[in-house]
């Protein structure tokens, strides 16, 4: 997994690339980057996943840790460019009722 952040004004964006997302050392290390970004005020942290291709349960459980880590700080986390796998697999989960996603980072910057 490769993440690289890009801070927005109030909110960060943090694209990850991934030919599957959830292994033991993607979960420490996103972790790692979304309590630094909690340590610089930030608030709202967009996650775009466009080049993710696949997702496991151990990277739902990833969606899920910074989903409370930010919930838990006031903040928010929402999702961006998902493609039909990782919808699919938020739907089964019902995940899709947790989070927020949209089709683009704009669109989620906006909202």
């Amino acid at each position: 997994m490769e993440l690289q952040a890009n801070i927005h004004d109030t909110a960060a964006v943090i694209s990850i690339s991934s030919d599957i997302l959830g292994t033991p050392a993607d979960s420490k290390e996103f972790e790692k980057n979304v309590q630094q970004m909690l340590g610089k005020g930030i608030k709202k942290l967009i996650l775009d996943l466009a080049k993710v291709k696949r997702i496991n349960s151990t990277g739902l459980a990833i969606l899920i840790t910074g989903f409370h880590l930010l919930a838990n700080s006031g903040g928010a986390l929402s999702l961006a460019n998902l493609n039909d796998f990782v919808k699919g697999a938020l739907t089964i989960t019902k995940l899709d009722h947790v989070f927020q996603y949209y089709s683009s980072i704009d669109e989620a910057l906006n909202a």
